[in-house]
């Protein structure tokens, strides 16, 4: 059985994600459709074609703990190493 979270509209029109449902489902900055399905809303997140891989690396960074500098020069060493193999240089 699934849990019920209750949140407010502000004045402003926003709506708070509560942190649990949140996690694992978005990150700052997502984009959200929202859509009216009867008296209910359903809310999907947006992805762009590069949203899917970007969530994987950050997953597959955290899981072996890596920090952001480091993720980075991986992915460097990475794209460096590719373009030398397809490229000869």
């Amino acid at each position: 059985m699934s849990t019920v979270h209750v949140t407010k509209v502000t004045k402003a029109g926003q709506v708070s994600i509560p942190q649990s449902l949140r996690r694992g489902f978005c990150d700052i900055g997502d984009a959200l459709a929202w859509e009216q399905v009867g008296d209910a809303l359903l809310v999907r997140r947006v992805d762009s074609p590069w949203e899917g891989l970007r969530r994987k690396l950050r997953r597959e960074a955290t899981r072996l703990g890596l920090t952001p500098e480091q993720a980075q020069a991986a992915l460097e060493a990475t794209r460096r190493k590719v373009f030398a193999e397809q490229y000869g240089e």
